[in-house]
């Protein structure tokens, strides 16, 4: 029985369910809140609190905000109909293309009306890769926690120095909050110099890195040759000194030394299970973002999802540039992968909260952490409560 009559309290909900994530669902339950924290939650007929305070929602689902692991910002393009698909270069062409166009005004207007998609879709925190580190403005502004990973490129070894003062000349005008903390990190494992990755590497606690997008990156660390090689010398950046690894690319990745503590690796689609298995024998911590929309949109492959989980590593969701809605990445992962609706819940909220390093504030429903809760309501009464977070159409609403 829980005793809350000498308990602060501004708020207690009613709701037919609530899901804590870290434990059991609760039916017909109820969640005390003061001062923007939980303090108590439990079934309805445990609750001896001042009954003036219950707000009853009805046939509602509680469960905690969702959380974007990786949003990356500058990547949309804008005739997505005259890009060809399955070919990550030719988008990645057509990308950096459209974001150069892109006034500052433009980028700004993009992520104002992408972190309003973001809130209306349930999102309470986020990471964000990107070159306009003034994102992280806006992003403190909204009350979503995020971290803002500063991308950082150039494959000649010759330049890496300079690259690195130039970054760190821009982070040193950001200061990390109680929401927004900012980070380094390479733009693409293909486009970053070692020396600059080691740089970034000792620079930071936290670092995400897209990793094994499509085959021609095996090819590039295998051989040295083709579409990536090409790309590097259509803008110049091509380091002829660069010894040809002859590996694969987590095993270049972590035998020269560029993990940082933390790290969040995303897409994941060209790698072996070998190379799971490396990443999970690894001292350092690697968490794994999937992005089922985008791969699926570019017909970019499929990530080994199963295996990745079953290897023990954390696996969470994120968006690309145009995507801003959790739920339908949710709902993709689940058609992708395979994965039940309460698995995926799992990677959205405290998957994801652990990637960013927020589990502590958010992730779960239980006493102490941040009240950031969503909710659906429904009209009538619920039976499954992780099939209507998937595939009801009623819509998201913050509590």
């Amino acid at each position: 029985m829980f005793l809350l009559d000498s308990l602060p309290m501004e708020r207690v909900l009613f709701s037919e369910w609530i899901l804590p994530i870290h434990t059991d669902p609760i039916k017909d339950a109820f969640i005390a809140i003061e001062d923007g924290h939980i303090i108590e939650l439990g079934q309805q007929k445990h609750f001896r609190g001042n009954v003036e305070l219950v707000e009853d929602l009805g046939h509602t689902v509680l469960f905690p905000g969702l959380v974007n692991v990786l949003y990356h910002s500058d990547f949309g393009v804008k005739q997505s109909e005259n890009t060809s698909k399955g070919n990550f270069i030719n988008w990645l062409h057509e990308a950096n293309r459209h974001s150069r166009s892109l006034t500052q005004a433009g980028q700004e207007s993009n992520i104002l009306s992408a972190i309003k998609g973001f809130v209306d879709s349930g999102t309470i925190a986020i990471g964000v890769r990107t070159t306009h580190l003034g994102i992280g403005t806006h992003l403190e502004n909204s009350g979503l926690h995020s971290n803002v990973f500063l991308t950082i490129k150039g494959f000649s070894e010759y330049k890496a120095v300079d690259i690195w003062r130039n970054a760190e000349e821009k982070l040193s005008h950001r200061k990390n909050t109680s929401l927004t903390s900012y980070h380094a990190s390479g733009e693409f494992l293909f486009s970053t110099s070692p020396k600059l990755l080691r740089i970034i590497s000792k620079h930071g606690k936290l670092s995400a890195m897209p990793v094994g997008i499509n085959h021609e990156e095996i090819v590039f660390f295998q051989s040295g040759i083709g579409s990536i090689q090409q790309f590097l010398l259509s803008r110049g950046d091509m380091d002829n000194r660069w010894i040809v690894p002859q590996k694969s690319i987590i095993e270049y990745y972590l035998s020269e030394g560029y993990p940082s503590e933390n790290n969040i690796l995303s897409h994941m689609i060209s790698i072996r299970e070998e190379d799971i298995q490396l990443l999970k024998n690894s001292p350092k911590t690697f968490h794994v973002c999937l992005h089922p929309r985008f791969n699926r949109q570019w017909e970019m492959g499929t990530a080994p999802a199963k295996k990745i989980k079953q290897s023990g590593l954390n696996i969470c969701l994120g968006t690309f540039a145009g995507h801003v809605d959790m739920r339908r990445e949710m709902q993709s992962a689940s058609a992708e992968y395979g994965f039940s609706p309460e698995e995926v819940l799992i990677m959205a909220t405290i998957n994801g909260a652990k990637a960013l390093n927020l589990d502590r504030y958010i992730g779960t429903l239980e006493a102490g952490k941040e009240s950031k809760i969503i909710g659906i309501t429904c009209k009538k009464p619920i039976q499954d409560p992780y099939q209507e977070i998937m595939f009801s159409t009623e819509k998201f609403h913050s509590i």
